[in-house]
């Protein structure tokens, strides 16, 4: 065949130098599931197919995760987390623990939001929820990945500053806790647990203010009130009003303010007693 030509099914075709493009990408697992092994497929603009599926990288310490931005194929290099290494393009425990986890997505508006974690890693000894990771950022951060956030703690009655607490990776965040967020944009925050968290067992709360998560399942106060003694709320910040709201409900990702008369344990009523008597 003549130069810039090939042969092709018995042809001389002219060869382009023209790469083709990705006209459509797809992907099986949205949210990169790094526990998971997932996929992306599409086509190019000559109407070949691909498909690429999720790797292993560096000493099998890093998920490699392939998604879609539009129509341009991208990927991410995911660390496994303590006691976890990569297999066939997923994190797998190393000591036979199970991998399944639920995922907390956290809508957050421009301005100040009140946000919380509807998920955790397990119920500690004590009744307390275990930490959860934070697993997506769409939010605008500072170059070490901080962002401005805060949380309150009711037994000293004052906030402290936790810019560290919404960085990709950080194992910190605490379902029955609630916590102030600033945005110069509306995101997305992805919160990684193993269980819903609903208040299942007794979460001391102090007299006067406290900032509370809400539950997975979106209960009411009446739910998990527990031995408190409500003076107050529940009380959600409405960013983009700028106004604070009264709740029937503690809904999933949200986080919010009651004040209780005393020191009081707040959760799910012990369903083996039987209902309190009249006041």
């Amino acid at each position: 065949c003549p130069s810039g030509y090939e042969c092709s099914n018995g042809a001389c075709v002219y060869k382009s130098t023209t790469k083709p493009v990705v006209t459509s990408c797809h992907d099986s697992d949205p949210l990169n599931n790094k526990y998971s092994k997932g996929y992306i497929w599409g086509t190019y603009s000559d109407g070949s197919t691909f498909k690429k599926y999720d790797s292993c990288y560096h000493n099998n310490e890093y998920a490699v995760e392939y998604y879609c931005d539009g129509n341009a194929v991208k990927q991410k290099y995911m660390l496994c987390s303590k006691g976890y290494t990569c297999s066939n393009g997923a994190c797998v425990s190393t000591t036979g623990e199970s991998t399944e986890h639920l995922f907390n997505k956290i809508h957050i508006k421009k301005g100040w939001n009140l946000v919380s974690s509807s998920v955790a890693d397990g119920i500690s000894s004590y009744g307390n929820p275990l930490a959860s990771d934070i697993y997506d950022n769409t939010c605008d951060r500072n170059s070490d990945g901080s962002m401005l956030s805060w949380y309150y703690n009711s037994v000293y009655r004052k906030y402290y500053k936790v810019p560290w607490m919404f960085n990709v990776g950080s194992h910190s965040i605490i379902g029955s806790l609630g916590y102030w967020v600033k945005s110069d944009k509306d995101c997305d925050i992805v919160v990684l647990g193993k269980i819903k968290y609903d208040y299942q067992k007794q979460t001391r709360l102090s007299k006067g203010w406290n900032l509370i998560g809400g539950t997975y399942d979106n209960m009411t106060w009446g739910d998990i009130k527990g031995t408190c003694n409500l003076v107050s709320g529940p009380w959600y910040f409405d960013t983009e009003n700028n106004k604070w709201v009264k709740s029937t409900r503690l809904e999933s990702g949200k986080g919010y303010f009651v004040k209780v008369s005393s020191d009081c344990s707040m959760g799910e009523s012990d369903s083996s007693m039987p209902p309190s008597i009249p006041e």
